[in-house]
């Protein structure tokens, strides 16, 4: 078995290295920490890669659907990461530092979810199948350098003029993972998915370790934009009535959409955050930024990012967080 810390990392330990969605925002940065530490990586994405040329990375374009471009990619490979996804997520339940023991959700708010949960049950039941080791990693809420899902959609909203008051108690709490903090969790995962190793057959939750209330979890990048935050705070499932009922008018008689769709309200007055006890006692993981330490680092490109979709005018119409 491989010794758990970063150092320890070798290039014969995962061989060549195949990442799907090489392109994207956890991909590219996969592929660049990679790099980094000596591996020989192929990149497979149906997007150009934004990566610069570089002599022991490889770059595929197809499509994660084409079996042939699939059969292409995997050829030669011996470890592989898969990032593409199409990101649509909202609602929950109220979880309290869930683990892996919990069982698959029957309620499904959204097709990203739906497909999750379908394909981790058909790759975990694959290890040990002509020879493949298989686990799949849980990761939270991504954020980090190149992020364009979660902190963007709190940009539309705060450009759009919905942001106006803070929704649900301050005590309610998710947890992020920090798009250098889930790599991490990739590789040890990666070292440990070896014969007797740990993590064949396993699901592995992988953040920050840091529950954080959502509002309060953007603030410092708002307030480093030059945004004002609200101060007022009101009743989470006063929100998610009115906008119960205003989804209903909208549906039955034609009334404007809601600003908010009742799940969307959801994911700030739950709580919903999972333990990494499971990676750190079988894959060492640890993260390896703080959150205030990983704050500190993407800042600018956050500012950078919320100056840029300023100045672009958008949004148009966004939903609020």
């Amino acid at each position: 078995m491989a010794d758990s810390t970063p150092s320890a990392a070798r290039v014969e330990d995962l061989g060549r290295i195949l990442v799907t969605g090489g392109s994207g925002f956890v991909g590219a940065n996969l592929v660049t920490t990679l790099l980094d530490r000596g591996f020989a990586v192929r990149s497979f994405d149906r997007a150009p890669s934004p990566l610069p040329a570089h002599p022991r990375l490889e770059v595929l374009e197809g499509d994660i659907c084409d079996p042939d471009s699939v059969a292409a990619a995997v050829d030669g490979v011996d470890t592989v990461f898969h990032t593409a996804a199409i990101i649509d997520l909202m609602g929950g339940k109220r979880i309290k530092n869930g683990d892996e023991t919990l069982p698959y959700t029957e309620r499904f708010n959204d097709l990203y979810t739906e497909t999750k949960v379908v394909a981790e049950k058909f790759v975990l039941s694959q290890n040990g199948v002509d020879g493949l080791l298989t686990c799949s990693i849980r990761p939270s809420g991504i954020w980090g350098p190149g992020d364009q899902t979660m902190f963007r959609k709190v940009f539309e909203n705060v450009l759009a003029g919905n942001l106006k008051v803070l929704v649900g108690n301050r005590r309610v709490k998710l947890d992020n993972s920090y798009v250098h903090n889930l790599i991490h969790g990739f590789i040890l995962a990666a070292q440990h998915l070896v014969p007797g190793g740990s993590a064949p057959g396993q699901a592995y939750f992988i953040n920050d370790g840091e529950p954080i209330n959502m509002f309060e979890f953007s603030r410092p990048v708002l307030e480093a934009c030059g945004q004002p935050y609200p101060r007022i705070r009101v009743p989470g499932r006063l929100v998610w009535l009115a906008v119960t009922v205003w989804q209903w008018l909208h549906f039955r008689f034609g009334a404007p959409k809601p600003l908010i769709e009742p799940l969307g309200v959801e994911r700030v007055i739950l709580d919903n955050y999972f333990s990494i006890a499971k990676a750190r006692r079988d894959l060492g993981y640890r993260p390896l930024y703080t959150t205030d330490e990983a704050m500190a680092e993407c800042l600018p490109y956050y500012v950078e990012l919320f100056h840029q979709m300023k100045s672009a005018g958008e949004p148009a119409g966004a939903a609020a967080r």
